[in-house]
């Protein structure tokens, strides 16, 4: 048996002991027990994913090319669910919950500014395959992006009074639950391009939410 198949074998294991032992420290009210369980039911999943992610490794074949899919696609499929997952946890933290905004004015331009990241992504995927081709070649530092829904997000989020400190919540959270859904796609996903798509994707994350920032300022400024 194969390290990737172990893996998986014991990461399903891992998965339903830990549910199991979730479910018995909520019936009987043990918060240790119950804790504990879903810390297990985590390494499980973690260790069932490693395991896949190596079988696939192993068996290059089953690496359909056609099968598997870059980060800007996956953003665009799951651009709804995204959306849904940041309004929840946005609802979920006090300080964002406090603010008297509806559903529709918290998500703001979320969902535009997740297209406009899968563009900036797609936007560099053609001079991906010779780079891959020619170890010797090397990716070249990018020049910022145009990121209007950044620059419009923050101009109304200057309108809706939103405090500034919370500007940096709102892009953590964002970030999180983009990680999250790329962590459940994550077999579904192009590993050979996973990196470098990884730090572009980080890269122009970081650069929307200095747009949003930038223009927030501005704004402010116009009103003072």
């Amino acid at each position: 048996m194969n390290t990737g198949t172990k893996d998986e074998i014991e990461g399903k294991v891992h998965e339903v002991k830990g549910k199991v032992k979730e479910k018995v420290g909520q019936v009987t009210n043990n918060p240790d027990v119950e804790a504990e369980g879903k810390a297990e039911h985590n390494i499980g999943t973690v260790e069932k994913k490693v395991g896949q992610i190596e079988q696939r490794l192993r068996d290059p074949k089953s690496m359909d090319i056609n099968q598997t899919r870059r980060l800007s696609y996956i953003l665009r499929e799951k651009n709804g669910e995204i959306c849904r997952r940041i309004l929840a946890v946005m609802k979920s933290d006090p300080e964002l919950a406090a603010l008297p905004l509806t559903d529709e004015q918290r998500l703001d331009h979320t969902q535009i500014e997740l297209k406009e990241l899968a563009c900036v992504l797609e936007e560099n995927e053609s001079s991906d395959i010779p780079r891959l081709v020619d170890s010797s070649l090397r990716e070249q530092p990018h020049q910022k992006p145009v990121l209007p829904a950044a620059a419009i997000g923050g101009k109304e989020r200057q309108e809706q009074n939103y405090p500034i400190a919370l500007l940096a919540v709102n892009a953590r959270l964002l970030q999180g639950v983009i990680y999250e859904v790329i962590h459940e796609n994550l077999l579904s996903i192009n590993l050979s391009y996973l990196m470098l798509d990884l730090k572009r994707l980080n890269e122009t994350l970081a650069f929307q939410a200095e747009e949003i920032i930038r223009k927030f300022l501005q704004a402010e400024k116009r009103t003072a």
